[in-house]
């Protein structure tokens, strides 16, 4: 089978989504040596997977950075070369999906956030989506989801029938479970000292970053406590509020901005945390809370349900907008050491049970169901 896959979105620093989409890329060329990866790129795409002798990287000379012009040669060039391409079954992780193919298409959607709570992205993301992810999901063979809590959200907003729906659940690496006997070291790199508080993500609307900053204030004054609050990641829209939040309660003295952290840092730095804190509004599924569970330590997320789905009890849940609920969560696991080793070993139990591993092959599932559908 010559499986086409949309990876437009992913750069040579990816974050969430543009990690996503390659780590399931690699899991299901690993899982099935005798299929054909076509993988349509831009050119900031790493190299790795084209070193896979399954694996063809087809790269547009578009600036990634540039939605406008990506979109439209997702929409005018993409269709031409998986015609001369002869692919069997085309997968779009993205959402959305080039104009008119002649060939199965399964959509990724890993949330409806853009729909949902439009005043969190920028206008022009949120007004090409309202058109094209409703058209898309219309247009799709399947869709593929990540969570329940997606798959719900795809039914009642998109008013896709559940016929088309397949969950397919993210991974998380096994490296997070590995030693880290220099935690202290790489955390220094990255300007970290002394006990934190860890977040990793985009640094933007939806991860509700200005309620983190005020709780850990609260809690930091409340219980005179040592740590810093680390928020490391890119700077995404509106980035600014954060930053305005942190020099009126903390004066910038007590947070560390180390950006975006390379992959191979993040095992140490999730696990020289005291506490990894993900209060988003809204997820799809949420890797990286299964990353510092995996890593051992005590994680709080918000009651968000595919956070909640995710994590199980391996997380401490508290609601989004309850600023006295974050801040006594976090006092919770940075204040009773016996109740976050708990949480911890639960943690590290539920983040075992998922792998990419198992995500390449449910993947590969859904994409020969679409495929045979062709016949």
């Amino acid at each position: 089978m010559r499986i086409g896959i949309d990876a437009h979105l992913v750069t040579s620093r990816p974050t969430g989504v543009g990690k996503t989409i390659t780590r399931t890329i690699e899991a299901m060329a690993d899982a099935a040596p005798g299929d054909e990866f076509v993988i349509y790129a831009n050119r900031r795409f790493p190299a790795t997977l084209g070193n896979r002798p399954n694996c063809r990287v087809v790269r547009t000379p578009l600036i990634s950075k540039s939605a406008t012009l990506r979109i439209l040669h997702e929409r005018f060039v993409v269709p031409r070369r998986v015609r001369r391409q002869r692919i069997d079954v085309f997968y779009a992780p993205g959402c959305v999906f080039p104009g008119e193919l002649d060939v199965p298409v399964v959509l990724g959607t890993f949330d409806l956030n853009v729909l949902k709570h439009p005043g969190r992205v920028r206008f022009e993301t949120a007004v090409y989506h309202r058109h094209a992810l409703p058209l898309s999901a219309r247009r799709a063979r399947l869709i593929a989801v990540p969570t329940r809590a997606v798959a719900r959200d795809v039914e009642r907003v998109l008013k896709a029938p559940r016929h088309k729906i397949r969950v397919v659940p993210c991974g998380v690496d096994e490296r997070f479970h590995a030693a880290t006997p220099d935690a202290a070291g790489v955390a220094a790199r990255h300007g970290v000292a002394g006990s934190y508080v860890l977040f990793v993500g985009n640094i933007e609307p939806n991860k509700n970053l200005v309620r983190l900053v005020e709780a850990f204030f609260a809690a930091k004054v409340h219980r005179k406590l040592p740590h810093r609050l680390v928020i490391a990641g890119k700077r995404g829209h509106r980035a600014g509020e954060v930053d305005k939040a942190v020099r009126m309660l903390l004066g910038g003295d007590d947070v560390t901005f180390p950006g975006y952290v390379p992959d191979d840092d993040l095992p140490a730095l999730y696990a020289g945390a005291d506490a990894f804190a993900y209060l988003s509004y809204a997820e799809g599924f949420g890797v990286a809370p299964l990353e510092a569970m995996l890593s051992g330590t005590p994680t709080v997320t918000s009651k968000d349900p595919a956070l909640v789905e995710v994590t199980g009890d391996g997380a401490l849940h508290c609601p989004a907008d309850d600023l006295a609920a974050i801040r006594e969560a976090l006092e919770k696991v940075l204040v009773d050491r016996e109740f976050a080793a708990e949480l911890a070993r639960n943690g590290r139990k539920a983040a075992a049970r998922y792998s990419w591993a198992e995500t390449g092959r449910r993947m590969l599932v859904v994409l020969r169901e679409a495929a045979e559908s062709r016949a």
